[in-house]
């Protein structure tokens, strides 16, 4: 059981299985059924529902499903450490992103001009969707260069242990201090292949500029025509 915390509009409920004393994941469930207000007597009310999935690190990412660990690694501080990337409470909650949770990564000065962070997906990208990728950003700058890169951790390593086989597309932002939607068309790499089994996202924020001190957050990625 969950409950529904706002009245009149969209929002997502998760539902730990392991709560339930019977539940195995060795058992092949094939039914789903839902009871709406569960407990009490029908009031002439309609409910919706939508995409229902097991959750799981994978597209979209929105970092609203409390019972994933959405593990960001941040790398290329001034020492070629890692740089501070987590997921935190959106500290701007206006425009056209209002959700709760946010990517945070912090670009300290003097980091390296490749300074990011990246998450290993549960499973490769489906590319059913499309094939441009949109991400909310606030940037506390405009004209900021965002490299957004996928890659086949299967593919074998190149000269510094990194896949070989990979995607990545700069988009920029327009605005400062304020949220955006960024897109990334994958198709403009020209070694993208849909067939390919990108599992790692990878962002880096003002990329191919050393680090000025300042925090860029991310949040809703997507996949769309």
């Amino acid at each position: 059981i969950a409950n529904t915390t706002t009245a009149n509009q969209w929002e997502e409920l998760s539902f730990d299985m392991t709560t339930f004393g019977g539940f195995n994941t060795a058992i092949n469930y094939e039914n789903v059924i839902i009871f709406p207000d569960f407990g009490n007597l029908g009031q002439g009310e309609t409910f919706y529902f939508d995409d229902i999935e097991f959750a799981s690190k994978k597209f979209p990412i929105n970092f609203e499903t409390n019972a994933l660990d959405y593990a960001w690694s941040g790398f290329g501080d001034p020492g070629f450490g890692p740089i501070p990337a987590t997921v935190i409470a959106n500290p701007n909650s206006s425009g056209i992103n209002t959700s709760s949770n946010v990517l945070e990564i912090q670009k300290p000065t003097g980091s390296q001009v490749w300074a990011g962070a990246s998450m290993p997906l549960d499973a490769p990208v489906d590319f059913a969707y499309g094939t441009i990728v949109k991400i909310k950003v606030w940037s506390p700058r405009s004209g900021v260069p965002v490299l957004f890169k996928m890659e086949d951790v299967n593919s074998p390593p190149d000269g510094n242990g990194n896949p070989s086989v990979f995607v990545e597309v700069i988009g920029t932002t327009t605005i400062a201090n304020g949220w955006e939607e960024v897109s990334f068309d994958l198709t403009s790499f020209t070694a993208f292949s849909t067939s390919i089994e990108y599992s790692n996202v990878i962002v880096f924020p003002d990329f191919g500029n050393l680090g000025q001190g300042e925090t860029f957050y991310f949040d809703d990625f997507i996949l769309t025509n």
